[in-house]
């Protein structure tokens, strides 16, 4: 799979966390790395669930096929098995926020998965959209500064660009190999690399 950034062309794709799509047989996602850690997470996920689900029979119904890739992220990044080992009884914001950062997802994902795993009743599920909505959390939440989830980054990237700045290949070497212009490359990489280890 290769996933690429839209950081830089996010402002001309708003409202687009991310797309997939086959090319031939490579499965290719491009996703806003600008996005909060948790955001990302999921929206990642969420692709890769257009990618394993909808390859054979494409996307028949977009409402449809939108809400099994969400399914499948949540599924994926919030398994049920490991979810009801987590101790907590008792979810509210506080507990959720809590969960956060060993999950790696919103307190909402998590809500809403709580929820649909039959772990958070309905009532407690509302409770919860109440209290992000009094907190102004429900188009976005603060990023928790005591325990920030750690940026995704690539480690073939890594590794690869490692590589090549050992053997001496600049980045405009690089940017010429695969016949782009320096920041028509540097926007594909926006998120996906340390900068420390760029070429």
């Amino acid at each position: 799979m290769r996933v690429f950034s839209l950081a830089r062309l996010a402002n001309q794709w708003v409202g687009l966390d991310g797309l997939s799509f086959w090319h031939g047989i490579t499965p290719i996602v491009l996703v806003d790395t600008a996005m909060p850690t948790s955001r990302l997470r999921m929206s990642l996920a969420h692709e890769l669930g257009h990618l394993v689900l909808h390859k054979a029979h494409g996307l028949a119904d977009r409402r449809v096929s939108e809400h099994e890739a969400a399914k499948f992220a949540a599924a994926f990044l919030l398994p049920s098995d490991s979810l009801s080992t987590c101790g907590i009884r008792t979810y509210n914001v506080d507990a959720l926020v809590q969960l956060r950062a060993v999950w790696g997802a919103s307190v909402a994902a998590l809500a809403r998965r709580l929820y649909e795993v039959r772990m958070l009743s309905e009532w407690n599920y509302r409770q919860v959209f109440i209290q992000l909505s009094i907190l102004g959390w429900r188009k976005g939440e603060p990023e928790d500064t005591e325990r920030p989830l750690p940026s995704e980054m690539s480690v073939l990237l890594r590794k690869v660009f490692t590589t090549l700045r050992t053997e001496g290949t600049t980045h405009p070497a690089v940017a010429e190999a695969l016949n782009l212009n320096i920041d028509d490359l540097d926007a594909l990489l926006v998120g996906l690399l340390p900068t420390a280890v760029s070429v």
